[in-house]
């Protein structure tokens, strides 16, 4: 199982996870049962790797984790942040965000005009004992 996400420790990987959740606040994603797929992801990471509910057909249990980064133009930032499944798709939240990323880009570019982000990539791998 693998779970990539914005190194939160990267001043510039935090501020565009902080853009494009800040445009998503009012539309979160529901999982099939109801409950917010964020709070849901966070309860099936938590019971599967620490609380070893679903453990009982694996055995050792390893995780790794690793960094890379990608560079992005302006465009590239905004069909980042479009192909993400919670942002607006329309409207004044699009608006918002599509302006806010242009200050991101600014702000953050360097001479050639590119955005580098910083994600962090937990791989888990386990051996399944279930025939």
């Amino acid at each position: 199982m693998i779970w990539s996400f914005w190194d939160q420790s990267d001043l510039i990987s935090k501020e565009y996870t902080r853009l494009v959740f800040e445009a998503s606040k009012d539309q979160e994603p529901q999982s099939q049962s109801g409950m917010q797929l964020k709070a849901w992801f966070k309860s099936i990471r938590y019971q599967l790797f620490w609380q070893g509910l679903w453990l009982p057909y694996f055995t050792n249990l390893q995780r790794y984790e690793f960094g890379s980064n990608q560079s992005l133009d302006f465009p590239g930032l905004i069909g980042l942040a479009r192909s993400q499944g919670f942002t607006p798709s329309e409207g004044e939240g699009l608006e918002k965000l599509m302006l806010d990323l242009a200050v991101f880009h600014q702000r953050f570019c360097d001479r050639q005009g590119w955005v580098r982000l910083t994600y962090r990539t937990r791989l888990y791998t386990a051996i399944s004992n279930h025939p």
